[in-house]
């Protein structure tokens, strides 16, 4: 009896943990679905496609769904670039020293 209390404990103790952080997820919304997220801890970037009770679908660029566990989701680093106001565009641009005159 003590071992599967503890097994269950155990089980039911990431299930909830799952549960709550859905429901945190849904009162605070740090991201809706249709969202383009980032999670820098875990390498994953991708469009939210559905947030459930127990895990959140994001689509990567290459249309592969990958589930994350609402209570993982809580613990990583995530960033909203749907909600960013401004962008910024990086590029180098390879200009000769001869031509910098030409420019002013």
């Amino acid at each position: 009896p003590g071992t599967t209390a503890v097994i269950i404990g155990w089980v039911g103790r990431e299930i909830v943990c799952n549960m709550i952080s859905g429901v945190v997820l849904h009162l605070t919304q740090p991201f809706a679905q249709g969202d383009w997220i980032s999670l820098t801890d875990e390498d994953i970037d991708g469009w939210v496609q559905d947030v459930g009770s127990f895990y959140t679908k994001v689509v990567q660029w290459d249309k592969r769904p990958i589930y994350v566990p609402n209570g993982k989701l809580m613990s990583l680093n995530v960033q909203n670039n749907s909600r960013m106001t401004h962008r910024r565009i990086k590029y180098d641009l390879k200009l000769r020293l001869q031509d910098i005159p030409k420019i002013s």
